[in-house]
């Protein structure tokens, strides 16, 4: 599904076919235009010195920075979430073990014993 997408940079109006669903395109295309707005008020007496290509690829290597950021915590939660499932399960497997262990013991059923009449 192609869609059209408008992103305003640079005060031009740039427009783009793109098969992101509509609110994810323009999250994406408004993350750029913040990105660009926010390297260009920081460059203000700059500008006419700093290309506009030099600004988006600033804006690129922050947007891909924050990216891998987000992808590095995602790993690490990720791993302490198996870490901290697997001992959960151990607990509950050892509880269960526990019980199972206790009930054998109140009904007299000792295992390797041998019922004799």
């Amino acid at each position: 599904m192609n869609q059209l997408l408008h992103i305003d940079l640079f005060g031009r109006t740039y427009t783009f076919k793109t098969d992101a669903v509509g609110p994810q395109a323009e999250a994406v295309a408004a993350s750029l235009a913040s990105e660009v707005g926010r390297i260009t008020s920081t460059q203000s007496g700059q500008i006419a010195e700093t290309s506009k290509l030099t600004v988006m690829m600033l804006a690129a290597l922050n947007i891909a920075n924050e990216n891998y950021e987000l992808k590095s915590d995602r790993t690490t939660v990720q791993h302490q979430l198996r870490r901290r499932t697997n001992r959960l399960i151990q607990t509950l497997d050892n509880a269960l073990s526990g019980l199972a262990a206790n009930r054998q013991a109140d009904r007299g059923d000792v295992p390797g014993a041998s019922a004799t009449s």
